[in-house]
């Protein structure tokens, strides 16, 4: 992977080298090992050319009910501890689970091919499948102790020949495997066939960290949340994962049916061991972009929400804030278009016409969020924590400013990346750290819904933000030579002329808000007149008389953005006040 990422399979003059060596490598492996395991029993070289006999199975994972598991019920003081954890917790689990498969299976580990996000994917024989259904209901016990059957993993396959891999049929088959795990979302317990009567032993403790399972005492974490607590404080410390069968030290933990340990021991009874450290470097073992970034605070312990809060942008007096809000900010994102974008054609040829190319494809999407955005948090914005980030999807909080200044970047550097052939869209929003992490969740949801909801003039929808409750096309959010010039204006204003406080700058809010909805309202059309009472009642009545033409500038600059950038100078009006507001 490390040195044959970008390198191409091909290197014919006619056909555009767009799948890397490494990619078609294991392709090719995973065929092999399939095919072989199809024909072991008759390796009959004609038999194995055939391409029309259904040989394959595509097995697909799917987590289900991520957002709630990850967000219910985690009390706010809480959250930090958790959090991190519980998301890893689902990426370790599914690797783990897609680990068991391919062993039951007697398939080889590269017949995994990938697992991200809470999902995995697996290529196998047709002759498995009452072995899958087995797995099935393993799972589907496993997760009944777990969790109550709140949430699972169900195991989806379709069945496929050589030729379904052919770039005519690719694209459809996709789609079927699409529908089956959709299909699969409304079967989640096969409840008709095993026990779903819960023998609970009632006791006096609830578990303080999840409200659900039973623990000592409601200080102490139920089994599976201590879990959870000890993922996230390794995560943050540890350079490499061990995954194994049997304990090998007593900080072990037991997932499933394995055992995982933060250190690079190896013995007989390991089965992997993962570089999840920052470096960059790959030091000859398996790399596994599960170590996020998360703050830590100065006992080098995960940085608690309250202590990112105060990490906002203020001015300080004698070590206490004098101005700028104390709040985080919750940054919630995805990519836009995905499923209509895997059908898409090019000169009627699918643009994802090899299986291939589909894996590099979804390798980069998932390798942008887990590796690129902990990069830039980690380097630019240190105050900052993910909750999420890998597959085409993102969940980060932190100080309110970073978080904001760094949807910008996340959104610069995915173009980039995608050369412009990829958007996303993003819901910010700014809270006090005390809120339960659930609504948090629920109005950072609805916030990226805005976005995605988005339309302009021209039609083109999505690739937008929402913040401060405003949704704007990221083409003008990022347009920020003016901004950039109204900001500076604002404070040199504020600072050297005439201090604009919070009346005034709210102000200007309602008449952002009275210019971008002036069909609305007819009594909206009057908002320049009143921005030119408003400003000499207010302003020019109070100023020296050798300060008139700045201010008359500044004032003029101002209208301008007013009235051409509304929804922009409306964002940047509430981050120039949050910034300034008084502490109380």
């Amino acid at each position: 992977m490390k040195y044959l990422s970008f390198i191409p399979s091909t290197t014919i003059e006619y056909n555009i080298p767009n799948v890397p060596l490494y990619d078609h490598l294991k392709s090719s492996a995973i065929f092999a090992s399939s095919l072989y395991s199809y024909h072991e029993d008759d390796l009959d070289i004609e038999k194995i050319k055939d391409l029309e006999t259904k040989k394959f199975l595509i097995i697909a994972g799917d987590f289900f009910g991520i957002q709630k598991f990850i967000f219910d019920d985690v009390p706010a003081k809480k959250a930090s501890k958790t959090l991190r954890g519980k998301s890893a917790f689902i990426q370790i689990l599914t690797k783990l689970i897609s680990f068991y498969i391919v062993e039951k299976l007697n398939l080889s580990y590269l017949n995994i091919v990938s697992t991200a996000a809470g999902k995995f994917e697996i290529v196998g024989c047709i002759k498995d499948v009452e072995k899958l259904k087995q797995i099935q209901k393993e799972l589907d016990e496993f997760f009944l102790e777990f969790s109550f059957g709140e949430y699972g993993v169900g195991i989806s396959y379709i069945e496929a020949s050589g030729e379904d891999f052919q770039s005519k049929n690719y694209a459809k088959l996709r789609e079927q495997l699409s529908l089956k795990v959709e299909e699969k979302k409304y079967k989640k317990f096969d409840l008709q066939n095993i026990n779903a009567v819960f023998d609970v032993e009632i006791k006096d403790n609830l578990c303080g960290y999840c409200n659900k399972r039973f623990s000592e005492s409601e200080d102490k974490p139920c089994k599976f949340c201590d879990i959870f607590i000890k993922i996230g404080e390794k995560l943050a410390k540890s350079d490499f994962l061990r995954v194994s069968k049997t304990k090998q030290k007593d900080d072990d933990l037991k997932i499933f049916n394995y055992f995982i340990g933060f250190d690079d021991r190896v013995t007989e009874q390991t089965l992997a061991i993962f570089d999840i450290s920052k470096d960059e470097e790959f030091k000859n073992f398996a790399k596994w972009e599960l170590k996020s970034y998360v703050a830590l605070n100065e006992d080098e312990e995960i940085a608690t929400f309250k202590e990112l809060a105060k990490k906002s942008f203020g001015e300080f007096e004698n070590g206490k804030r004098v101005s700028g809000i104390e709040a985080m900010m919750t940054l919630k994102a995805d990519v836009d278009g995905m499923g209509d974008l895997l059908k898409k054609e090019k000169s009627g040829v699918p643009l994802f016409s090899s299986y291939a190319k589909f894996n590099f494809f979804s390798r980069l999407i998932d390798y942008f969020f887990s590796v690129n955005v902990p990069k830039m948090m980690r380097e630019k914005y240190p105050n900052s924590y993910t909750i999420f980030a890998g597959g085409d999807d993102l969940y980060l909080v932190g100080a309110w400013h970073e978080i904001l200044d760094l949807s910008r970047d996340i959104r610069v550097e995915f173009g980039k990346f995608s050369k412009e052939c990829l958007t996303i869209s993003m819901g910010l929003i700014l809270t006090k750290p005390n809120k339960p992490i659930k609504f948090i969740s629920d109005i950072a949801e609805e916030s990226l819904e805005k976005s995605k909801h988005f339309e302009r003039k021209n039609k083109k929808s999505k690739d937008a933000i929402t913040v401060f409750e405003e949704s704007i096309g990221f083409e003008e959010f990022l347009d920020s030579e003016n901004l950039v010039y109204l900001i500076g204006e604002l404070e040199r204003v504020d600072k050297d002329i005439f201090k604009l406080n919070t009346s005034f700058i709210y102000t200007m809010i309602d008449f952002c808000n009275m210019s971008k909805n002036i069909d609305e309202k007819i009594e909206n059309t009057m908002w320049k007149s009143k921005f030119r009472y408003f400003t000499y009642r207010n302003v020019f009545e109070k100023i020296k008389d050798n300060q008139t033409d700045e201010i008359e500038s500044f004032l003029n600059l101002l209208q301008m953005m007013i009235d051409k950038h509304p929804k922009a100078t409306k964002i940047a009006l509430f981050e120039f006040v949050y910034k300034r507001r008084e502490s109380s």
